[in-house]
């Protein structure tokens, strides 16, 4: 993870901002027009707007790292018999020092933790910043892996719901087969023999122990030559899968993707604004951490992997933090050519001053750089492929 050098850019243009907010007005009750609604938070411009709001969900995301990191770390050092507040490096000295002691080589195999952001994020994204762009209207396009509904090709698995229909992939649930014969699950029909259960109109719909004629219902989990009750999994949906796709979507996707959406036709100006948004909302599912098999037998080490897991994908949405707030930066631009341009009017500029505005804004970006800073630290020292050499 690299480290960040922002501040200086960014103290210098809120300077600017500031000093331009405040030219030739005094305070706010002494300006006639300056009008501050208490529910105005912003300033009434969609780009400055879109770029305030922005912030503070980089300060959240930023919150959200932070407790996760600080959690982990936590357990982590119970785990292996330190205080909680106990640094990386006395972390990994004492993992190492564990299969020491036991002689046993310390190995450590990782799989990457899985992110991923919904979609709707970057289409309330471009929203709120391009006034011109209608959530729905456009197609949200999942640069990666999609995990939901797919408009167009899904190139993997598409999971749908599959009530009463033939499947021809993997059905996950319950598979109806006309019979005459036994059945070894429920008998929907006629039944020669004892049944467990009737309905209504006096046909079977339980157990037979005799001769079943009509449909035998049972519990599956892969192929189905009948119909198929509860999700039906197929390797490919040429033309779009209405259930859950499960890979590459060369369409519109709904519902979660593993790398950057774009919504197309946006603003240009605003496009570094969406993908700072979507990069903050990533969230990362814990990375998959094994020990090797000779380490079966030492004290917590499945809860010791796990935590180890929870650690780094929390440090990876670190690093998607860092990304978003890099994309962030570069939309400060926006801010200040929206100010120059006379875009906003002297009471909204004043307006904004005394409600702080910028300055909260800069206050969320340290807030930010700090939660960047620490997990530069400790990705350091606590690596995906760290050895005890």
């Amino acid at each position: 993870m690299k480290k960040w050098n922002w501040k200086r850019t960014v103290i210098l243009s809120i300077a600017v901002l500031l000093n331009l907010a405040t030219m030739g007005i005094g305070s706010c009750e002494e300006v006639m027009n300056c009008l501050c609604p208490e529910d105005q938070k912003y300033s009434g411009n969609t780009k400055v707007d879109a770029w305030l709001k922005s912030a503070e969900e980089l300060k959240i995301a930023g919150e959200r790292v932070t407790n996760r990191t600080n959690t982990a770390m936590g357990d982590l050092a119970q785990l292996l018999g330190l205080s909680r507040d106990a640094s990386p490096q006395e972390i990994r000295t004492a993992l190492c020092q564990k299969f020491s002691n036991a002689g046993i080589s310390f190995e450590m195999k990782t799989e990457p933790p899985k992110c991923t952001v919904d979609v709707d994020v970057a289409a309330k994204a471009a929203a709120e910043c391009d006034v011109n762009y209608k959530p729905g209207e456009f197609e949200l396009q999942c640069q990666g892996h999609c995990e939901g509904s797919c408009h167009g090709d899904c190139s993997a698995q598409c999971t749908m719901p599959s009530v009463s229909a033939h499947c021809e992939g993997e059905c996950h649930g319950s598979c109806a087969v006309q019979v005459t014969g036994a059945c070894y699950g429920t008998c929907r029909g006629d039944c020669s023999g004892n049944c467990s259960v009737r309905d209504e109109s006096g046909k079977c719909a339980g157990s037979c122990d005799g001769t079943c004629q009509g449909y035998c219902e049972t519990r599956v989990e892969g192929s189905c030559s009948g119909a198929c009750s509860g999700e039906c999994t197929v390797a490919y949906k040429p033309g779009g899968c209405t259930g859950r796709c499960e890979g590459s979507c060369n369409g519109s996707c709904e519902g979660r993707c593993d790398a950057n959406v774009e919504p197309p036709q946006v603003d240009a100006e605003c496009k570094a604004q969406v993908e700072a948004r979507v990069k903050a909302n990533m969230e990362c599912e814990p990375a998959k951490v094994d020990f090797g098999f000779q380490s079966s037998g030492l004290e917590n080490i499945s809860e010791i992997s796990a935590k180890m897991g929870e650690l780094l994908a929390a440090l990876e949405e670190a690093k998607k933090v860092q990304d978003a707030l890099s994309n962030y930066i570069d939309t400060f631009g926006d801010a200040i050519d929206s100010i120059l341009s006379g875009e906003l009017s002297v009471d909204q500029l004043a307006c904004m001053t005394t409600n702080n505005v910028f300055g909260n804004a800069l206050s969320a970006l340290q807030a930010v750089s700090d939660t960047v800073t620490s997990a530069v630290q400790i990705s350091a020292v606590l690596t995906p492929d760290m050895t005890c050499s």
